[in-house]
């Protein structure tokens, strides 16, 4: 997620006035979910999985101001509209 966000941003600078996304799903309650490994599990608390989509939304909400995002694919666990 903050990888895309440092891009989108960069994006802003450059002037882009428009972004798709795929693949940003957000974070379900179970971790085995969330991760491709199971050694990449660090988060195991469902509350903070939950802190985090919250934080995702706010983040996309506040890029949405300066530039129009579109989804590609639908987030499974960030409770948001396929276009912002």
């Amino acid at each position: 997620m903050w990888v895309c966000y440092l891009l989108i941003k960069y994006l802003i600078e450059l002037g882009v006035k428009e972004v798709e996304i795929a693949g940003m799903d957000g974070y379900g309650n179970d971790s085995q979910e969330n991760y491709a490994k199971q050694e990449m599990i660090f988060i195991t608390n469902k509350k903070v999985y939950q802190e985090m989509n919250e934080g995702i939304n706010h983040i996309l909400k506040e890029l949405k101001k300066q530039i129009k995002i579109q989804f590609i694919t639908t987030p499974h666990f960030i409770k948001i509209d396929k276009e912002i």
